[in-house]
């Protein structure tokens, strides 16, 4: 919601829909983002689930970077809880970047490696990274990241230029999740765009 809120915001320079797109954020971080990593879904009495999921942390990451990037050179960027929502960015870069694995890609839970590869979490992940070292804001060893990872997605393309081995939508449960069934999903190779996008900026 954050993002095309933010691209409306500043496309109309309507700084409510920006103070909005910031709520947004705020909302995430607090519901969302722990010490031991993040969480994909939260109830109002903060009852969490699908923990440390990688494509709720692709999303989570993401959402973050591409949202602050809308409002860079606008008249937005004294918005009241920027900077703390940039210092969760770089705490849970941080820990992500951690868990990546020696091929450059991260697992369908992505502090559990038996959960498996899983392609679209390692695309969305690191296509944050990219943005955050464009963006300044992260250092050059998350850029690196992110180039491993995209080279190594390639083996992970099929024929007809589909992302193999995407994990299935979360409506399935976390049992489905860290089963090890993949997919093959039109959006993980949006994902594999957002990265290229961002290492070529």
């Amino acid at each position: 919601m954050a993002y095309p809120l933010s691209v409306i915001a500043c496309q109309r320079e309507d700084r409510k829909l920006a103070e909005l797109a910031v709520n947004h954020l705020v909302l995430r971080k607090e519901f969302l983002s722990e010490t031991n990593g993040i969480y994909q879904r939260s109830t109002a009495n903060r009852q969490k689930s699908y923990g440390n999921w990688g494509r709720g942390v692709a999303w989570y990451l993401l959402g973050i970077v591409k949202t602050l990037r809308e409002f860079e050179n606008t008249d937005f960027g004294d918005l009241n809880e920027l900077e703390e929502i940039w210092k969760d960015f770089l705490k849970q870069a941080g820990f992500v970047l951690g868990l990546q694995n020696e091929k450059g890609l991260f697992y369908s839970y992505i502090d559990i490696p038996e959960t498996g590869v899983d392609t679209s979490a390692t695309a969305g992940i690191t296509a944050a990274f990219a943005w955050g070292f464009c963006m300044e804001i992260l250092i050059e060893e998350f850029v690196k990241a992110a180039s491993l990872a995209y080279h190594a997605l390639q083996e992970y393309i099929s024929e007809d230029g589909f992302l193999r081995s995407v994990s299935q939508i979360n409506r399935g449960g976390e049992e489905l999740q860290k089963g090890g069934y993949r997919v093959i999903s039109q959006f993980g190779m949006g994902l594999v765009a957002q990265l290229y996008a961002g290492l070529k900026e």
